[in-house]
C-alpha cells in the first residue's frame, strides 16, 4: 500500500504527451490540438525502444537486487524499492514540465535515461 501510495501514477495522459501530433497537418487527422512544447516521440520509440530499455532495466534491477540484496531483511529491500521508485517517478515530473529541455537534455536522452 505504502509502495503505491508514494509513487505518482500519471496513467493516461502520458500517451498524448509523449506522442501528440507535431504538425497541424497530423493534428487534422488525429482530431487532437498540437501540442507545441511536447517530445513528440514515434510511437515505434515510445512503445518499443523504451518498452525493451524498460525490460533490460528490469533484468539489471533484479541482477543488483540477487547480487547485492539477497542478504537484506525484506524491510530494508522494500524500503529501498519505495524510495528508488518514487525518486524515478519525480523524473516524470521533469519531463512534463520541461525542465531537461532548459538544462540543454533532449527529450530522447532523457526518456532513455528515465529507463
Amino acid at each position: 500500500f505504502v509502495a503505491n501510495a508514494l509513487s505518482l501514477s500519471t496513467g493516461g495522459f502520458v500517451d498524448n504527451f509523449y506522442l501528440d501530433p507535431a504538425t497541424h497537418e497530423e493534428s487534422a487527422r488525429s482530431g487532437y490540438p498540437v501540442c507545441v512544447d511536447c517530445p513528440h516521440f514515434t510511437a515505434t520509440f515510445y512503445y518499443t525502444v523504451i518498452g525493451v530499455l524498460d525490460s533490460v532495466m528490469m533484468v539489471v534491477g533484479s541482477t543488483i537486487f540477487r547480487t547485492y540484496m539477497r542478504d537484506w531483511t525484506y524491510h530494508s529491500a522494500l524500503s529501498l524499492s519505495v524510495i528508488l521508485s518514487f525518486g524515478t517517478s519525480l523524473l516524470d515530473v521533469v519531463q512534463f514540465k520541461r525542465w531537461n529541455v532548459g538544462l540543454g537534455i533532449p527529450d530522447w536522452v532523457f526518456m532513455v535515461g528515465k529507463s
